[in-house]
């Protein structure tokens, strides 16, 4: 229909989610009143209200809103263009809908429970928001009956976003796809695009964001097989990070990349029958062992706030005597500039200081660079594994690491490295480095085991141990 056709609350409604979108909240706010008054009933208009009020950080607004939203799209369906809930009862009835008066729009009600979800979450409600997600899942559950069970792939399909090509999630869906049978993969725009996921009898998430919005938003994944691969928890995520094990619990299986985080979830009331823990893996054949001597201070990463690059601002300040080595991946090969090193706001600071050397490199050619390392840091806050440190050990590399990821998992402290505690003042990582100076272990030997194809063949292994329920 032509715009000056439309109703005014229609065109109102139009204008206030312009306004929002703008970031004009409260002009948003004003116009979606009087929409509200003129048209209570489309789910629509509730659905904008309760944006909107979102936008403006008013969540008991926002929670009454999104209640209005459910209830709406749970509301008996008729055809409004028959004018009477007698006319659209009998079309219904015409067309074999007899006992089925709810509404049929099955993803404006998903949404709406994701979003109340979300609300108490950021609310810090987080009872009614664990509550919240359970109704979602039972909803989204009782919507997959009504899809088709007829999957068209026979193989995995591997669901993954855009931002995680040439990231080590990738590779690590690369290296499980060696093992199983038809694989094929599927890169979405966005953690929040799984309506793009196909139909398929077998599906392996790369990451637990996309499980969660996929088993909330596209109903029909529900008949088929569905593993997962958690990487760490995210506070910056809608759902709590307590909450993810809610969704676990609903799939066949999933896999943990470290003891700590497999204890964490368990602690959250996942079930562990439904988890398994399996280290990372490297190639022993191309980051092979080298003698250590006056080689540097190693940092391996993409830039990320969480991998704590104060502290090797810090320790270079309070070490100037040893030589640093700041090594990132080079800029043809990152998807999100936001990790990438120069962009950083640290970046300046961290060149400023004479004993930092930055370099970039394609993945490739990251083996001869660990060669130039004695000493491998990870200062992280928080890590799922990372890759890195397991590479850096297969080099001969003595790691210096915090006691997150699979730290604790590959490093005897004192042993083959030194495990350091996640808020460890600047003194215990100088001691630590000092003591990994004199290490004379070989620590390669200590980890040449966990090759990507022992890592890549025990996952598939746990995929087959675990069919569909």
């Amino acid at each position: 229909m032509l715009r000056f056709l439309q109703p005014l609350w229609k065109k109102r409604l139009l204008r206030a989610r312009a306004h929002r979108k703008s970031g004009d909240v409260e002009a948003a706010e004003q116009l979606i009143r009087q929409v509200q008054n003129a048209r209570p009933d489309r789910v629509e208009v509730a659905t904008e209200a309760a944006e909107i009020a979102a936008a403006r950080r008013d969540w008991d607004l926002a929670i009454e809103r999104w209640r209005t939203v459910i209830d709406l799209n749970g509301a008996p369906a008729r055809l409004r263009w028959w004018g009477s809930r007698l006319a659209g009862a009998a079309l219904a009835w015409l067309l074999g809908r007899r006992g089925d008066t709810k509404s049929a729009d099955a993803k404006g009600a998903l949404r709406a429970y994701r979003r109340l979800a979300e609300t108490y979450r950021w609310a810090g409600q987080l009872e009614p928001a664990r509550q919240t997600l359970r109704d979602a899942l039972a909803q989204s559950k009782a919507f997959s009956s009504r899809a088709s069970s007829v999957r068209d792939h026979s193989g995995t399909c591997f669901v993954l976003s855009n931002a995680h090509r040439g990231w080590i999630l990738e590779k690590i869906a690369r290296v499980i796809a060696q093992h199983v049978s038809n694989p094929r993969f599927v890169y979405l725009s966005s953690t929040a695009g799984v309506e793009e996921i196909p139909e398929a009898s077998s599906y392996f998430f790369m990451h637990h964001q996309l499980l969660c919005n996929a088993l909330l938003a596209v109903p029909s994944i529900w008949n088929a097989a569905i593993h997962c691969f958690y990487t760490h928890p995210s506070e910056s995520y809608f759902v709590h990070p307590d909450h993810v094990p809610l969704f676990l619990n609903e799939i066949e299986h999933t896999i943990v990349q470290n003891s700590h985080t497999a204890a964490n979830l368990c602690e959250s009331g996942a079930d562990p029958e439904r988890l398994s823990v399996i280290l990372g893996g490297a190639d022993p054949t191309v980051f092979v062992g080298h003698t250590r001597g006056h080689g540097k201070l190693g940092f391996v990463s993409g830039y990320y706030e969480r991998k704590n690059p104060a502290m090797l601002l810090e320790l270079a300040k309070a070490m100037p005597e040893e030589q640093f080595l700041l090594l990132g991946p080079s800029a043809e090969e990152i998807t999100h500039g936001a990790i990438y090193w120069p962009n950083a706001a640290i970046f300046d600071a961290l060149m400023s200081q004479p004993n930092i050397e930055y370099r970039e490199a394609r993945y490739e050619d990251y083996p001869r660079h660990f060669a130039d390392i004695d000493v491998f840091l990870m200062l992280s806050k928080l890590e799922g594994g990372p890759i890195p440190l397991l590479e850096a050990m297969m080099s001969n590399c003595v790691p210096v690491a915090t006691d997150t990821g699979f730290a604790a998992d590959l490093i005897a402290h004192g042993d083959n490295g030194y495990l350091a505690a996640t808020d460890a003042p600047t003194k215990t990582f100088v001691a630590l480095i000092l003591q990994a100076r004199a290490n004379e272990v070989e620590v390669r030997e200590t980890v040449t085991r966990y090759s990507w194809g022992s890592y890549g063949a025990a996952i598939a292994e746990k995929m087959k141990e675990h069919p569909r329920r």
